[in-house]
């Protein structure tokens, strides 16, 4: 009878250790190496938009997005459809706004499983 509870509790512990183990799906991983967050950008000033998308499995899309927060209107825009598991984004855009502007910069990676990660920045860009 000792055995049969001993080996019943080994079993229950085993089990619910198995469920605690499980993977979760992985995600497309997403760094934001620049513009960094609460950044000031002068007018006439260059943003740097670099981000690095990286993923264990292939990814579908991304999409690279600059925009006014206050009313979404997109100033830049970089996306394209992968099947690879790295994507790079090296680009630029030049502050022009005629206001003081709160931006967003806002990256969403998305694999074939439908899985997706979002990253946003904020910063903001005085005018002239």
């Amino acid at each position: 009878m000792k055995n049969i509870c001993a080996f019943a509790a080994f079993t229950t512990i085993l089990f619910f250790s198995a469920c605690n183990n499980e993977k979760e799906d992985p995600l497309p991983q997403i760094a934001v190496e620049s513009p960094i967050e609460g950044a000031t950008i002068e007018f006439g000033d260059t943003v740097h938009i670099e981000v690095n998308i990286t993923h264990t499995e292939a990814l579908h899309e991304y999409l690279v997005e600059l925009k006014n927060a206050d009313d979404d209107i997109v100033l830049f825009s970089e996306g394209e459809h992968s099947h690879d598991t790295e994507a790079h984004v090296h680009n630029h855009w030049v502050n022009n706004v005629a206001t003081h502007t709160d931006m967003e910069l806002n990256v969403t990676a998305i694999d074939h499983a439908n899985r997706t990660s979002t990253r946003t920045v904020h910063f903001h860009c005085h005018p002239q």
